[in-house]
């Protein structure tokens, strides 16, 4: 049984999604399962339980997927890992990922497994190295992470088709050219290619923030994190203020995110928020 999808008795994904980062929580303050066993649980709940790719090109993309996702769990020093860009963030991502492709699929849309496995790559190596903080420069951590890369793609024949795609899609997890990327796709009838799929990375990037269960906590650990590292802004976005800020900076554009109702959870959390604080009654 997949330990942190499961799809019994419900009808709509987005519940599942609740639940996958409710589990992940109760993993990381216990005994954490680990990158790699969050990574197949995702592989398992897309194609199938304890499967794998037929296509060689996808088996090859995931085995560099879960070579990565080891190193990042045995080499890690949980004394210094960021506050919010943490393994914890990473194992977000790939479930918000798997549940975006399970969605599209949903609406319609299947995508092709070498697709799902480079997403899947993608998500687990966006932040890879991260040291907290933000870029000071365009593409500044990304860049860190596109190069780390490298010594992956060395260890797995992957083509330079894929390993471009991919590199770009890190490319644009820069939180500075996310508008744009959905500008690009906007009017465009969705089909899984590279502007499309930068898209879903976004939005797979975001999804635990973007709840009202999860998101106010990550806002707090992005604070504490940009505070070490003497960002101006941590002052604001861990408060109501900055969370309204965020929420209203966002953009769903994929069926995927559609069909979990994105846009309408925000909406609901940008009028909770906006309602005016009853004033302290005089006694």
């Amino acid at each position: 049984m997949n330990q942190l999808f499961n799809a019994a008795g419900q009808s709509s994904l987005y519940p599942i999604l609740i639940q996958a980062f409710s589990r992940l929580r109760d993993s990381w303050q216990g005994d954490w399962m680990g990158l790699n066993h969050v990574l197949k649980s995702c592989q398992d709940f897309l194609i199938a339980e304890h499967a794998d790719f037929a296509s060689s090109d996808a088996r090859t993309l995931m085995a560099c997927a879960l070579n990565l996702s080891e190193h990042m769990e045995s080499t890690v020093e949980t004394d210094s890992e960021p506050h919010y860009h943490n393994r914890l963030h990473t194992a977000d991502a790939m479930c918000g990922m798997a549940v975006l492709l399970e969605a599209l699929k949903q609406e319609g849309f299947v995508c092709s497994e070498e697709w799902i496995a480079a997403l899947l790559l993608t998500v687990t190596a966006h932040d890879y190295l991260h040291p907290g903080g933000a870029n000071s420069s365009p593409q500044e951590l990304e860049s860190r992470s596109v190069k780390a890369l490298d010594l992956f793609f060395v260890k797995h024949p992957i083509s330079s088709v894929w390993r471009e795609r991919i590199c770009h899609m890190i490319l644009k997890t820069d939180p500075a050219l996310v508008g744009a990327n959905h500008d690009k796709v906007a009017g465009r009838t969705f089909v899984m290619d590279l502007d499309w799929a930068c898209v879903v990375m976004n939005e797979a990037d975001i999804l635990a923030s973007s709840t009202d269960v999860f998101g106010p906590a990550l806002g707090e650990q992005l604070a504490a994190e940009w505070q070490l590292k003497n960002l101006p802004l941590h002052a604001i976005v861990g408060t109501q203020q900055g969370r309204l800020g965020f929420l209203k900076s966002l953009r769903f554009s994929t069926p995927g995110s559609l069909n979990l109702q994105f846009p309408q959870h925000i909406a609901s959390q940008v009028a909770l928020l906006m309602q005016p604080v009853p004033s302290a009654r005089l006694l």
